[in-house]
């Protein structure tokens, strides 16, 4: 200990600026390579989210859609785990809808700016409550109420929607592409214009142009099924599972991150790698000597890991400094799986390893007079 000691500060105080940037390196390697894992983390749940439901898009025929109760109701009883939201949709023009809602399954979609969605008693009671988008509220004078044919709706809450909210639901071979109309040259955020009713009130005073049906055991096979059974028993409208279902779009997204994960952290250990071996270049002639003046080959690649052991310790205390003082910026990012103190650890854990792997090889590279025989 006390030799490693003597080392480091004799490493110190010949080359101050040789050490700060390698410490400085190992802190900035090891935050993004957690921040790059976290993310990593953060999108798979946020797409394991997806295996609660899958969409069926119904299009009714003009006879079902007087009707529309009816495509519901049969919904439900063929799954075995009932429907988790039904959506009806009624264009009103170029991206502007009124939807009617069965059920409460709404945060994942569009959680609430201000206020809150239909409670239990206002959905079944059929109450004039709306839940509109915040490109709807900012156009009333008053923003506690909505008209629609003369009729006033008290507003309960309003909800960011853009297109990208509903945009995947709706399968390419759908003849009929709501949510996917709005102008390009309008800004993104105000791009559509929903107001949204309780599903009894709805029904009251529209028919829908399409239905979405959100069933909880969304798998490719019972996706299949659903789609069939609904044909079969509304032969005249159509209906479509989605072009990929909840299984096939997580494999297909999380491969997808995986790979952009893994290139930039190799990226990043590349960096890193051409640091540490500058440092192992500029200290060799330091080893040549111990090694003449009796150090055995093992205790000089012992004496050097303990070094890098404590650089990195350096690292890690400067890498959490840099979370401590960026969570703020992570949190609204969303990156938000780092916050566990586990999964930190985990990630430190996995960088630790890489780079004791990568320098291993250095070292072995660099060092080959430790394993020569003298002549």
């Amino acid at each position: 200990m006390f030799f490693l000691r003597n080392s480091i500060l004799h490493q110190f105080r010949k080359s101050k600026s040789v050490i700060f940037f390698l410490v400085i390196g190992f802190g900035i390697a090891v935050f993004c390579i957690s921040i790059t894992f976290a993310n990593l983390g953060y999108r798979r749940d946020s797409i394991i989210r997806l295996r609660e439901y899958s969409t069926i898009t119904f299009n009714p025929d003009t006879e079902t859609k007087k009707n529309s109760r009816a495509v519901i109701e049969y919904a439900e009883t063929i799954s075995p785990k009932g429907v988790y939201n039904a959506i009806l949709a009624t264009p009103l023009g170029e991206g502007k809808y009124i939807l009617g809602w069965k059920g409460f399954a709404y945060d994942f979609w569009m959680a609430p700016s201000t206020g809150r969605f239909f409670t239990e008693a206002e959905q079944d009671d059929a109450a004039n409550v709306a839940y509109v988008s915040e490109s709807v509220l900012n156009q009333l004078d008053d923003p506690t109420t909505v008209y629609l044919n003369n009729e006033a709706y008290q507003i309960v809450g309003d909800t960011l929607i853009v297109n990208h909210d509903f945009y995947y639901v709706v399968p390419e071979a759908s003849d009929i592409q709501l949510f996917k109309d709005g102008r390009e040259d309008l800004d993104l955020f105000n791009q559509y214009e929903f107001i949204i009713l309780p599903y009894e009130t709805y029904l009251k005073h529209y028919q829908p142009t399409q239905i979405l049906i959100q069933f909880y055991d969304g798998t490719t096979r019972n996706m299949q099924r659903y789609e069939r059974l609904l044909k079969e028993r509304f032969p005249e409208s159509t209906a479509y599972k989605p072009d990929r279902t909840p299984d096939e779009e997580l494999n297909y997204r999380e491969n997808q991150y995986r790979i952009l994960s893994y290139f930039f952290c190799y990226a990043v250990l590349l960096t890193l790698i051409q640091l540490i071996w500058e440092w192992i270049k500029l200290y060799k002639p330091i080893y040549v000597v111990y090694h003449a003046v009796g150090l055995s080959p093992l205790g000089c690649i012992c004496l050097l890991y303990a070094q890098l052991m404590v650089y990195l310790f350096f690292g890690m205390l400067l890498s959490y400094g840099f979370f401590v003082f960026l969570r703020p910026s992570l949190d609204i990012m969303k990156i938000s799986s780092i916050s566990s103190f586990g999964y930190y650890i985990e990630s430190i854990f996995l960088s630790f390893i890489a780079i004791y792997i990568c320098f291993t090889i250095l070292v072995l590279v660099e060092y080959r007079f430790l394993w020569r025989r003298p002549s």
